[in-house]
């Protein structure tokens, strides 16, 4: 059986613990299990925080830029697929509701790619501090249907980091007024 040079053992469990010890605190960061849930009939991305909850910013450093408090996206009858978006657009702003509108193809063919393919873990972390303990008040939770994950909560099933990261990326930029049509 071939093994490993030592150093480079020790360069590994390094780098393993490095990476474990992500802002959530935690030892244990894998994403055993893989989700098709493309055929949904609502998606939605909520983010759970003092700002959002309260319906304005407590104070200007959170507010600096637009928070998208909550996204759907619903599918339609006749296949497309249709935006919901509420926001905070800034400190002076109340939650402000988003005109419905509807999904691009390509955004529509982004988003269906990425639910195809969910890494997740639905069991709690061993060697876990929960967020709250280390000062994280926010969360930001997706729900396909009935599957719901989140990105922090160590009790709760959760969707990888990237790929939360990716869903916020993409609503965050759903939230800019579209491109108005040419004649």
């Amino acid at each position: 059986m071939k093994t490993l040079h030592p150093s480079l053992r020790i360069a590994s469990i390094l780098f393993l613990a490095s990476t474990a010890f992500s802002s959530t605190g935690c030892l244990y960061a894998t994403y055993p299990e893989t989700v098709d849930a493309s055929d949904f009939e609502e998606f939605e991305y909520r983010f759970e925080g003092d700002s959002c909850e309260e319906g304005g910013c407590p104070s200007d450093s959170q507010c600096a830029f637009p928070i998208v408090c909550r996204a759907t996206i619903t599918r339609e009858p006749t296949g497309d697929y249709s935006l919901r978006l509420t926001l905070l657009p800034d400190e002076q702003t109340p939650l402000t509701e988003l005109a419905p509108r509807v999904l691009t193809d390509e955004d529509a063919q982004w988003f269906l790619e990425l639910s195809g393919n969910l890494r997740i873990n639905r069991h709690p972390r061993p060697f876990c501090t929960i967020p709250s303990q280390i000062g994280v008040t926010k969360e930001q939770v997706v729900r396909w249907d009935e599957l719901e994950f989140v990105l922090l909560d160590c009790d709760r099933p959760r969707l990888s980091h990237s790929q939360v990261f990716a869903i916020t990326i993409f609503v965050f930029g759903l939230a800019r007024e579209p491109d108005a049509e040419t004649p």
